[in-house]
């Protein structure tokens, strides 16, 4: 009967099947407002937000990478963020549609990866921002070591070299799960004798998945915003107007693409070198780790007491829930917030599209004159 608990336990990155819903609206001592919004959340938010987020994730990847802007270190963690954010996405829609559509999720391999990614991508997530908000803590704190730490190669590295890690470390999770009949029904659930081992794992995991990059991000947030506002306030009383000239001379000179970098787009008024020790792109970072920290940490914070807890309340795992698909608009609305935060996102996504509109007349005026 123990190992019974701790495989339904297992199950908790899973959405909603038409059973839970079933007995959610059946459990005693569950507001009614829970009740809607359980409905709601995983009947049509689910596949919109993995819609949305799929196509501008995309577009987030796209539009970094094919610009200037991938010599920009910050944008680097956006395209990385962009990545993990598909992964996620991806796997919380297998679940959705396992319910409704066909019952992958019960499929040997896919329910591996599956619950693999669930976790790989929620701790690549954390440890992304926290990377993204140390770069720029040390731009703010020593210009100097920044100019020569916080090169677009060195980033690369450090992407590349979190993401192996990440992926060998969480590879456990592969073979640890598997799909099993219970009462006629495959599952995706913890092999039960691998329950005891997982469940210590899973305490490990949240520890360095969730409390402390949560708290390094806290941290570094407060020291970036005390040291933005010290700049705020000093630049009034800095005789400075023959070099903030200079800085705006040199924001607007265009810069010189390196060899590797031809074939790029171009943007206007910008230098990649010096937008990247703008403050203006540090208030985004900070802005986004800010918006990460509100839409994550109530989900978060609720599976770690549920992980560290030997009976999981039922209310606690119905809000857990609730939460997860809350927490998913962090995975599918940066491009919004990119689009609104930064106007070289918006003059590239404008370029991009000017691009696709005059091919689409050339191969308008090709299929005229050259009919098949």
């Amino acid at each position: 009967m123990e190992n019974t608990q701790h495989v339904n336990y297992s199950q908790l990155n899973r959405t909603l099947d038409s059973e839970d819903i079933f007995e959610f609206f059946q459990s005693p001592n569950v507001p009614e407002g829970l009740h809607w919004a359980a409905y709601v959340l995983h009947e049509y938010c689910i596949p919109v937000l993995f819609s949305l987020g799929v196509c501008f994730n995309i577009i987030i990847i796209i539009s970094f990478l094919s610009t200037e802007l991938n010599r920009v270190s910050p944008c680097l963690y956006f395209v990385a963020l962009a990545f993990v954010d598909i992964t996620y996405l991806v796997q919380m829609m297998v679940p959705w549609a396992s319910s409704r559509l066909y019952n992958i999720y019960a499929v040997a391999g896919i329910c591996q990866l599956t619950y693999y990614f669930h976790y790989l991508s929620t701790f690549m997530e954390w440890w992304l921002i926290v990377l993204m908000m140390v770069e720029r803590t040390l731009v703010l704190l020593n210009r100097r070591k920044a100019k020569v730490l916080c090169s677009s190669f060195r980033t690369k590295c450090t992407i590349i070299s979190m993401c192996v890690f990440s992926v060998v470390s969480h590879l456990y999770l592969t073979w640890t799960s598997a799909v099993i009949k219970i009462r006629n029904v495959d599952n995706c659930i913890i092999i039960p004798e691998n329950v005891k081992n997982i469940f210590l794992l899973r305490k490990i995991d949240v520890f360095f998945s969730f409390i402390v990059p949560s708290s390094c991000i806290f941290c570094m947030l407060t020291v970036c915003l005390v040291k933005l506002f010290d700049k705020l306030r000093s630049r009034g009383t800095r005789p400075s107007q023959h070099q903030s000239s200079r800085r705006s001379n040199s924001s607007r000179r265009p810069s010189t693409l390196v060899p590797e970098d031809q074939g790029v787009i171009k943007l206007k008024k910008i230098n990649p070198r010096v937008f990247m020790k703008s403050n203006r792109l540090t208030v985004t970072c900070c802005t986004l780790a800010a918006i990460f920290l509100i839409l994550c940490v109530p989900f978060d914070s609720l599976r770690t007491k549920l992980t560290f807890e030997d009976q999981p309340d039922y209310l606690d795992r119905k809000w857990l829930d609730v939460l997860n698909v809350f927490s998913a608009f962090n995975y599918t609305f940066k491009a919004v917030f990119y689009f609104v935060a930064m106007r070289e996102f918006r003059q590239t996504i404008w370029i991009l599209l000017k691009k696709i509109t005059s091919y689409c007349r050339n191969t308008k005026i090709i299929l005229k004159f050259h009919p098949m």
